[in-house]
C-alpha cells in the first residue's frame, strides 16, 4: 500500500511521531502531503524578530493560522528603525486574533507592548511567558500592563515574567531611595481592569484562582501587600530569581507555600523562616545565589519531603559549588533529606580553555563519591563548545551499587 492509499487518520498518525524537520521534508512530497503537514507545520510558530513577524503576517495565508497553538515572538527589528510600541504591538494583535487554538504565548521584548494589547481576546491561552532585556529607563515593561494582561486571560495557569519594572503609582515609596529602583513613569494609561479595578500591583497576581505556575525573574518584588493580599490560587512551581531582596522570599513563601511542589530562588532565606512546606520536593538555587549561604539555605528546608535539588551556577564557580554540596552532605543531620534521590549542578557557561580543568574533575569527582556513599544520584552537566555535556555523573546500577563517572 502506498502513502497514497493510506487514509486520512493513518497520515496524522504518522505525522505526529515525526519532529518538525522530517515533517518539513515529507511536506516536499507533493501538494496533497503538503496539505496533510499543514496542522504540524504551524503548531508551533517561532518568530525570532518584528520583522519577521510581519513577513509572516504578510506571506503566509490566514487560514493557517487556526493551527497555531504556541508562539514564541521577539519584537525587536533587524535593521536600525525603531519603530513604535503601537505598531509592534498592533502587528501582534493581528496574529493573535487569527490563532483560534493558542494555548502557549511568549513575548520576548515584551517592553515594547503598547496597552492595545489588553484587547485582544484570548480564551484558550493556558502559559504566558513575558520578558523583557532592553534597558528599564528606555523601554520598560510595566507591572500593570503585566499584571491586567495575565488577569484577562481565564485559562491562565502558568505566568512567567522577566525584567518587569515596578510603577510610580504602586510603589511610590521607592522613589528617590539608595540604591535607586526602576520605575515607570506615565503608564496611567492602562486602564483600570474590569475584575481588579486599579489594583495592578504584582501582589495581585495571587488572586488569579487557576494559577498553578509564577515566575519572576529580574524584577524588584518588595511590596507590602504580599502579606495581605487574597490567595485565590494553588500554586504548584514558583520561581523567584533575580531582583529579589532578602526578606521578600520568605514573605511570599509564607503565603503561597502550602501546596509548593517546585521552589526556585536566588537569595539566601533565614533559618525558620520558612515553614509549612510540606509538599516542597524539589528546590533550585539560581546562578546569583551566594556559594557561601548554601549550607545554610538548604538547612532552612531539611523539615520539607525534597526529592531533588538542583543548583545552576557559572562555570567560574564549579569548584567552590561542588565543595560546598559535598561539605553540606557530609554534615546533613541524622533522620533529614530521607527523601532525597538527586543532586545536579547545572553549568551555566563552559569552555574547553581551562586552567583549573584538574580542580574541576577533583572537586565534581569528590561530589560524587559523597552522592554514591549516600545512593544519591548526581549530575554536572553544561554548555561546551554549543553542544549540552554531562561532565560527571553517577547512577545506580540495577542491583543497587553506585557507579561514578568525571569526563
Amino acid at each position: 500500500m502506498s502513502w497514497h492509499d493510506l487514509p486520512t487518520e493513518m497520515h496524522l498518525a504518522i505525522l505526529d511521531v515525526l519532529d518538525y524537520e522530517q515533517v518539513r521534508a515529507l511536506s516536499t512530497v507533493d501538494r496533497t502531503t503538503y496539505e496533510a503537514c499543514v496542522p504540524s507545520l504551524f503548531k508551533s510558530v517561532t518568530l525570532n524578530t518584528h520583522d519577521a513577524l510581519e513577513q509572516f503576517l504578510e506571506n503566509v495565508p490566514k487560514d493557517y493560522c487556526r493551527y497555531i497553538q504556541s508562539i514564541q515572538v521577539d519584537l525587536k527589528r533587524q535593521d536600525f528603525n525603531r519603530s513604535g510600541r503601537k505598531e509592534r504591538t498592533n502587528s501582534l494583535i493581528s496574529l493573535l486574533q487569527a490563532c483560534l487554538r493558542l494555548v502557549a504565548l511568549d513575548v520576548r521584548n515584551a517592553g515594547y507592548l503598547h496597552p492595545d494589547i489588553l484587547s485582544c481576546v484570548l480564551p484558550s491561552l493556558r502559559s504566558l511567558v513575558l520578558s523583557h532585556w532592553d534597558p528599564e529607563e528606555m523601554m520598560p515593561l510595566s507591572e500593570r500592563l503585566v499584571v491586567s494582561f495575565a488577569a484577562s486571560l481565564p485559562l491562565l495557569n502558568h505566568l512567567s515574567i522577566s525584567g518587569a519594572t515596578r510603577s510610580t503609582l504602586h510603589a511610590p515609596d521607592l522613589v528617590g531611595v539608595y540604591p535607586p529602583v526602576p520605575l515607570v513613569v506615565g503608564d496611567s494609561d492602562i486602564p483600570a481592569h474590569p475584575i481588579f479595578g486599579n489594583d495592578l500591583n504584582l501582589p495581585s497576581l495571587l488572586r488569579l484562582t487557576g494559577l498553578r505556575t509564577l515566575s519572576i525573574k529580574d524584577t524588584h518584588l518588595g511590596d507590602a501587600r504580599w502579606d495581605t493580599e487574597q490567595v485565590c490560587c494553588q500554586l504548584e512551581r514558583v520561581d523567584l530569581m533575580g531582583c529579589c531582596e532578602e526578606g521578600w522570599t520568605e514573605r511570599i513563601m509564607a503565603r503561597v507555600g502550602r501546596t509548593v511542589g517546585e521552589f526556585g530562588l536566588s537569595v539566601p532565606v533565614k533559618p525558620a523562616s520558612v515553614k509549612g512546606l510540606a509538599s516542597l520536593k524539589k528546590l533550585r538555587i539560581g546562578e546569583y545565589f551566594p556559594v557561601d549561604d548554601v549550607a545554610e539555605t538548604l538547612g532552612v528546608f531539611a523539615g520539607s519531603p525534597i526529592e531533588r535539588v538542583e543548583m545552576e551556577c557559572f562555570e567560574e564557580d564549579v569548584v567552590d559549588v561542588c565543595t560546598e554540596l559535598e561539605g553540606w552532605l557530609r554534615r546533613r543531620g541524622e533522620g533529614l533529606w530521607q527523601r532525597l534521590e538527586r543532586v545536579d549542578v547545572n553549568v551555566l557557561e563552559s569552555s574547553d580553555d581551562d586552567d583549573e580543568e584538574e580542580k574541576k574533575k577533583e572537586a565534581m569527582g569528590k561530589l560524587m563519591r559523597i552522592c554514591g556513599e549516600l545512593r544519591v544520584k548526581s549530575r554536572i552537566s553544561g554548555q561546551r563548545n554549543g553542544k549540552q555535556r554531562i561532565f560527571s555523573e553517577n547512577m545506580r546500577w540495577p542491583d543497587g551499587r553506585v557507579r561514578a563517572n568525571t569526563v
